[in-house]
């Protein structure tokens, strides 16, 4: 499965945006070992492998920035994330032209349907630098 995820960073809620960055992964999950290997595609190809459900989303979230650089400190600003996940077409990623593969079996059990897409997101805002260092450094 391939999750595509995009952080946008505005100065206004429905504003243009001031950054935006795409990240790209790709999920495998082994039925054996009952693991997830990720691998991000796009900006900057890595990998892990042999971690839980969990540890799957954190990294992929953990991984994700955006910059803030021309941002004042007590400027508000608007942050949000996208997130879509592609299901492989049918016909897709199968070497051969046999419809009996181990991943149509899954498809059966599960009953997802193949070529399903989520289109999600989330928001927060309005976000002032000033007062995230203070949530974020220890008081002195």
């Amino acid at each position: 499965m391939i999750y595509d995820f995009e952080l946008t960073l505005r100065a206004e809620k429905a504003g243009r945006p001031i950054a935006v960055v795409k990240h790209r992964f790709a999920v495998s999950y082994d039925l054996w070992e009952e693991k997830f290997a990720v691998t991000k595609l796009e900006p900057s190809p890595r990998s892990v492998s042999h971690v839980s459900a969990a540890s799957a989303e954190a990294w992929c979230i953990d991984g994700l920035a955006v910059s803030a650089a021309g941002l004042a400190a007590a400027q508000p600003f608007w942050i949000r994330l996208d997130f879509r996940a592609n299901a492989p077409s049918a016909g897709e990623n199968e070497a051969d032209n046999s419809s009996f593969t181990l991943s149509s079996l899954i498809d059966i059990f599960s009953r997802r349907n193949r070529g399903e897409h989520v289109n999600e997101f989330e928001e927060a805002g309005p976000l002032r630098l000033d007062r995230l260092k203070k949530r974020l450094l220890p008081s002195q």
